[in-house]
């Protein structure tokens, strides 16, 4: 009786099984914003210098951006002030010239995929 007295009533008999634990949150070492690179900016031209290939768009079938310029539409490189481990941050728009049609092709690229103009 005396151990049990000791401990809070939440822990002790039935209600031990059903007892709620307290909210807990681990933090590792927090990298600044300063630390990462600095997000592309939105409306950014880039050129494509690796060769990547798509093949997400039926009209244009396997596809080679080298060589194309774009925009960045979006850099998600970093949310809310932290960085994020996105592996290809980068969202940009190309439009490409298919047998006299304008298609217009998004692509997430890494930022050693392309050169910024």
């Amino acid at each position: 009786m005396l151990a049990s007295s000791r401990l809070p009533k939440a822990a002790c008999g039935r209600r031990a099984l059903h007892a709620r634990r307290p909210s807990c949150s681990i933090r590792s070492s927090r990298v600044t914003v300063a630390s990462v690179a600095s997000p592309v900016p939105e409306g950014t031209k880039v050129k494509v210098t690796a060769d990547v290939t798509i093949s997400h768009v039926a009209r244009l079938g396997d596809y080679s951006l080298k060589g194309q310029e774009g925009e960045v539409m979006k850099d998600v490189s970093v949310h809310k002030d932290q960085p994020t481990n996105a592996t290809m941050p980068l969202r940009c728009k190309f439009v490409i010239n298919n047998d006299g049609a304008d298609v217009k092709v998004i692509a997430h690229l890494a930022e050693d995929e392309v050169e910024m103009l």
